[in-house]
Formats: C-alpha cells, sequence, structure tokens
C-alpha cells in the first residue's frame, strides 16, 4: 500500500481519469487514462461507515491495510489477481482510498460456464475452488481477518495485456475484511464468518447448476475442516445448508 501526503494535488490520477460508464456499490469505476488500469474511489467517510458495519477496532488507514494484507494473503493461496496497488491520502479533511487494478478483458465466471467447458477452463476452475476451499478452512482452523464479500461473480476468465492464454482472475478487489474470534466461537461477531462459509458451499453449488462439475477434492478438504472444527449451535442452520450444499444432506 502507498501512503500519499495530505496535498489535495498529490493525490495519483487527479484529472486523469475516463468515465467507463461502470458504477458499483463500493465506488465509481474510472480508467486511468492513457493505461489499461481502472481506479476505484472511495472516501474516509465511506470506509468508516463499512468499519462501523463490520464492528472492528481499528482506525480507517487499519482497516485499509489490513484489506491490503488480505488480499495479498488471498493471492498467497494461488488465487489470481490482476497487478494492483491501494493507494492512500489524499485531502486532510476527508482521505481517500484508490484501489488500482490492471484492467482483465473477458467474460464473467458464470458466463463462461455456459461458454467455455475446455480443459484449460475446467481445470483452473476446479483449483480455484481448491484454493478457496483450503483459505476457508484455514481461516475456520485459525481464525483472524478474512476477505467477507466473495461471490462467483467476482471472476473473470480473460486476459491481462500480458496473458496470451485466458485465466480465472479475481477482479473485484475492494478487501472488505471481518473478523473470525476463533477463541469465542460462540460470539455474535462471528456470525458473519459462519454466514460466509455457508456462501461459500453456495459458490460451489452455482456453478455446478450451471453446468460445471467441480472435483470431490474441494468438498471434502472443506468437509473434514468442518468435521474438526464443528460450528457452535448458534451456526446449526449453516451447518445443515453446508452439508446440504456439498453432499446432499
Amino acid at each position: 500500500m502507498i501512503l500519499i501526503s495530505d496535498q489535495d494535488e498529490q493525490v495519483p490520477f487527479k484529472g486523469h481519469l475516463q468515465d467507463v460508464g461502470f458504477d458499483t456499490d463500493t465506488g465509481k469505476i474510472n480508467q486511468i487514462a492513457g493505461t489499461d488500469t481502472l481506479a476505484r474511489r472511495v472516501t474516509e467517510a465511506e470506509l468508516a461507515l463499512d468499519l462501523q458495519y463490520r464492528g472492528l477496532d481499528l482506525t480507517v488507514e487499519e482497516y485499509v491495510a489490513v484489506g491490503a494484507d488480505e488480499l495479498r494473503n488471498l493471492a498467497s493461496y494461488g488465487i489470481v489477481l490482476p497487478h494492483f496497488q491501494l493507494v492512500w491520502g489524499g485531502e486532510l479533511a476527508n482521505k481517500v482510498l484508490y484501489t488500482a487494478v490492471g484492467k482483465v478483458e473477458g467474460i464473467g465466471l458464470m458466463e463462461a460456464i455456459h461458454t467455455d467447458l475446455s480443459d484449460d477452463f475446467k481445470l483452473q476452475l476446479n483449483i480455484l475452488y481448491r484454493q478457496l476451499a483450503t483459505y476457508y478452512s484455514d481461516k475456520l482452523t485459525k481464525g483472524g481477518y478474512y476477505i467477507d464479500d466473495l461471490k462467483n461473480s467476482h471472476f473473470v476468465w480473460g486476459k491481462t495485456k500480458d496473458d496470451d492464454s485466458p485465466r480465472i482472475y479475481m477482479v473485484d478487489l475492494d478487501a472488505r475484511v471481518s473478523h473470525f474470534d476463533k477463541e469465542n466461537i460462540a460470539s455474535e461477531k462471528n456470525q458473519e464468518f459462519y454466514s460466509r462459509i455457508g456462501y461459500f458451499s453456495h459458490m460451489i453449488r452455482e456453478v455446478e447448476e450451471a453446468g460445471a462439475s467441480i472435483q470431490t477434492e474441494a468438498r471434502e478438504l472443506f468437509m473434514y475442516t468442518l468435521e474438526n472444527n464443528p460450528l457452535p449451535p448458534v451456526a446449526e442452520k449453516t451447518t445443515q445448508k453446508i452439508k446440504h450444499n456439498l453432499v446432499g444432506i
């Protein structure tokens, strides 16, 4: 993460952002003029509301840093990310976060399932879900911060300017994080994590219902971890949802 000074004119890309006609619920998307890089701008006030919603005992700047670290952690599991940079700073009264991401030309993961079930795509899809299962299994075992908004719609089958062949990229790099308190598994604050791992099982079911086939390795790894780290009674509905989605119980 790059920290910039409180001088507004030093905010990167200022005056050089081109509208690409695409907004998200977390900020407007622009393209940096003369590059293949997209940038999203989010204000300190918006991040403060996000932080309050998640109930984390962090400053906004710490929250941004934790998000950047967790994106790098996700990449260490083999999840493919385009080149990205988080730039934090700007106006003294209301700092801003710029997320600059290398542009990926391609189609969404779910669309790709309907149009391209080549051997290469199927291999990468299975690797993706095996690595996501490992990521969530480690979080369930060890606790800590985690990316809390992963969805199938955040992945694209495509290429950057440096690729010779398509890859499955995670392209939504908002770095929204929450915290799982492993030492207090029945804590109300952990409900978001339980919901998140329940949703991960839904992601697998969603791609299979669209026509793909996820090998048993990802399922078995995740179910083994769940059996050895059972969720508390308050999350019984999530446990049943996972079993239903992954093993049909």
